[in-house]
């Protein structure tokens, strides 16, 4: 957990929009707001499903728009009130925004690089460092948690996978290890370091870990 966060003990659930066209193609989408594809629709109207029995009062989204095109899916569905906040958006990219991984890879080498094997060292003006993202993205989970109330964070890879490496105490160099498909769901426990995949439950820390000793 980062440092200066509250523990508190009340779950957030965390989750990403559905599939867009720049998924698909591998593309570094950022900020631009493209739309859900039906496939991704379905994605989402699937998860709703999914969560229905969790007793979640509330949803919270990034402003970007395949993530509130997302949260407005399962607000319709689950009859949520709706909360936009920009905390959750995606990481701000700069330059890399709209690239795919060759385009990064021929146009800024060493910054990829690092990309790959260091993420949390990567410095590039105009985009946001994992630090970054984890301090706007746990100062809002920390809010959620303090409304006392079930909330659901409807947000982006990087957001999600900085979050589940904050709340089980894992370095932010772990980036790479966590893998965050579209249209799933986690379960983020601070005060006991956990994060969990909904429904499954299967622990996110387990697979950190076990990413780690394959990579060694």
């Amino acid at each position: 957990m980062l440092k200066g966060t509250a523990l508190i003990a009340n779950p957030v659930f965390v989750a990403r929009h559905g599939e867009t066209e720049s998924n698909r193609a591998g593309i570094y989408a950022g900020r631009r707001n493209d739309p859900l594809t039906r496939q991704g629709r379905s994605q989402v109207i699937r998860l709703a499903d999914e969560i229905k029995a969790l007793g979640i009062r509330q949803i919270w989204t990034s402003s970007v728009w395949r993530a509130l095109e997302s949260a407005t899916l399962l607000r319709d569905r689950l009859r949520l009130p709706l909360k936009v906040d920009q905390r959750l958006d995606e990481m701000r990219l700069g330059p890399w925004e709209g690239c795919s991984e060759a385009e990064l890879a021929r146009d800024f080498p060493d910054d990829y690089r690092l990309w790959l094997t260091h993420p949390d060292q990567v410095r590039v003006d105009g985009r946001e460092t994992l630090t970054q993202v984890a301090a706007r993205t746990m100062a809002a989970v920390a809010d959620a948690c303090a409304t006392h109330l079930p909330t659901l964070l409807m947000t982006h890879v990087a957001p999600i996978r900085v979050a589940v490496l904050s709340t089980v105490a894992c370095p932010l160099g772990s980036y790479k290890r966590v893998t965050i498909p579209n249209a799933s769901c986690v379960r983020l426990d601070c005060a006991t370091e956990q994060a969990t995949w909904v429904p499954q439950g299967a622990s996110l820390r387990a697979e950190i870990e076990q990413a780690g000793s394959v990579a060694a």
